[in-house]
């Protein structure tokens, strides 16, 4: 979820807590976490997750880290991290039979595991 004149820090934030709000969706749930990665096979899906998540979430880190607000690290295997963690928290998500409590608590700790590369 891109805002103009957000930092890439609080877009990065949004943007995966907005990925976390669309996996309350029950066709999202189904369809994108759960019978997608099935049927395209591990090396498509990644693929399509390199494509058109991964970039973003490099892009974000890379201006955060020249903006002082993430620690300088290397930048594709922190990026690598960050979406594992995103998308564990959708599948988290996805296969509780509470999705609105396990949206809460997976957007607790994934705060908590951003937080954690700040500056």
């Amino acid at each position: 979820m891109f805002a103009p004149g957000a930092s890439a820090w609080d877009n990065l934030v949004a943007g995966c807590r907005a990925y976390l709000d669309t996996c309350l969706r029950q066709d999202v749930r189904q369809i994108v976490l759960l019978d997608g990665p099935a049927v395209l096979g591990p090396d498509r899906w990644r693929e399509l997750e390199d494509q058109y998540a991964l970039v973003g979430i490099l892009a974000a880190l890379q201006v955060a880290m020249d903006e002082g607000v993430v620690a300088r690290r290397p930048p594709v295997p922190l990026a690598r991290m960050v979406l594992a963690a995103v998308n564990e928290a959708g599948l988290f998500i996805a296969q509780s039979a509470h999705p609105r409590t396990a949206r809460r608590e997976a957007g607790e700790a994934f705060d908590a595991l951003l937080d954690g590369l700040r500056a």
